[in-house]
């Protein structure tokens, strides 16, 4: 019963957001929307923040499990941005509101978790360190988180696929090279 009530109160909270500001939506709107009462609501989450939370580590968790199902980075970081497109409107609201910080969290675990798996594919069995992966893994997280949040502020104009597409030819036409650059400069370390 817990989880068909948490549902539903992430779907009210969804569909709110599809019309209106987060900070414009309060507690009774969800309760209503969903036939609950208030104390319902708070026995679930501490206020819509809370909630806001759950739903993006739902769809976060919803995500990571299906990572290993594609085969390419692109297919990879299309599913992941999805979500995002799928709710749009949503995201506007939530980026115009104090909680904004929520979805760049959501795009850092998701893209930590992809670009992990494909920089480990890429990399083999080559002898890189831990602390080479980590370094090709936050280049690449960074460079798409960056480029994701700049879109949102640009309040997610229609360029997306061809923005995700570049972002993905760039990670096949690069990763090599980053591979190659960290067992070259440990090889050139160990000659001094």
């Amino acid at each position: 019963m817990t989880k068909l009530v948490n549902q539903a109160l992430m779907q009210a909270l969804w569909n709110m957001l599809e019309v209106k500001p987060l900070d414009k939506i309060t507690v009774k709107d969800i309760v209503t929307a969903c036939g609950i009462n208030r104390n319902t609501f708070y026995y679930h989450y501490e206020d819509i923040y809370a909630l806001l939370e759950d739903c993006f580590r739902s769809e976060t968790e919803q995500i990571l499990d299906e990572t290993a199902a594609h085969e390419s980075f692109y297919e990879d970081f299309l599913r992941s941005a999805a979500f995002i497109f799928d709710h749009k409107k949503a995201v506007i609201h939530i980026c115009e509101s104090k909680s904004r910080d929520v979805i760049r969290r959501y795009f850092e675990e998701v893209a930590q978790a992809f670009v992990s798996r494909f920089v480990h594919q890429a990399a083999g069995e080559r002898p890189l360190t831990e602390d080479d992966l980590k370094f090709i893994i936050s280049f690449y997280r960074n460079a798409l988180v960056g480029t994701m949040l700049h879109w949102l502020q640009e309040g997610l104009p229609p360029y997306q696929f061809d923005v995700l597409r570049r972002l993905s030819d760039s990670f096949d036409a690069t990763i090599e090279d980053m591979i190659q650059t960290c067992l070259s400069g440990r090889e050139k370390e160990k000659e001094n």
